[in-house]
């Protein structure tokens, strides 16, 4: 399932497991419940790791992807657009 949502990135984090490194777009989403959270960058989305760079600390709406993998919810970075 695909949402949208406006967030401030924080930046991108990266950890190694089995051999490989997997990233994920640090994201603070404002509101009555505020929190940060990491959504995955996925191989198909290999864009979405330059579009946190670039909009590290800026307002961003943000594209995400909701999936479901062993019963665990995870939520993908598609695609950061800069407010202006």
């Amino acid at each position: 399932m695909r949402v949208s949502a406006r967030v401030l990135v924080l930046g991108l984090s990266e950890r190694a497991y089995n051999g490989r490194v997997y990233k994920a777009a640090q994201l603070y989403v404002p509101g009555a419940d505020s929190s940060a959270h990491d959504c995955a960058i996925t191989d198909a989305h290999p864009a979405a790791e330059q579009q946190v760079k670039d909009n590290v600390n800026k307002m961003c709406d943000a594209v995400l992807n909701i999936r479901t993998i062993n019963g665990k919810t995870v939520v993908d970075c598609v695609q950061l657009i800069p407010v202006k």
